[in-house]
């Protein structure tokens, strides 16, 4: 629980999450040694997002956002769960009954690697 707590908290205070993002943003997290992923679940007014975060010197910063491929713009729950795996990262989509699938290319970069 103490982990969790702290991680959430780096995440809010330490990151610096513009208050727009923050409105569901933390309803999933997961975190490898180098990386933190924050879900910002989708809502009325957009869809989910993944924002993965990588820390430099001390300093997390945001380095990618993740979305669902072919998203047409409805509610699909993207980001409700998130699992992080070898060299790459599984998102949940309970709405469209999915797993996304992200694997990291050479340079490190997510990209959208079929679905579940």
């Amino acid at each position: 629980m103490k982990k969790s707590f702290l991680l959430f908290t780096l995440l809010v205070m330490g990151i610096g999450i513009p208050t727009a993002q923050a409105q569901s943003f933390g309803g999933s997290v997961a975190a490898s040694e180098n990386v933190i992923f924050a879900a910002e679940t989708s809502n009325r007014v957009t869809n989910g997002v993944v924002y993965a975060y990588t820390k430099s010197g001390g300093t997390w910063s945001e380095a990618q956002q993740l979305e669902a491929p072919g998203n047409d713009g409805s509610e699909d729950g993207f980001g409700r769960s998130i699992a992080v795996y070898g060299n790459g990262v599984m998102v949940g989509a309970p709405v469209q009954g999915v797993v996304h699938r992200f694997r990291a290319n050479r340079s490190g970069r997510l990209t959208a690697a079929g679905t579940i």
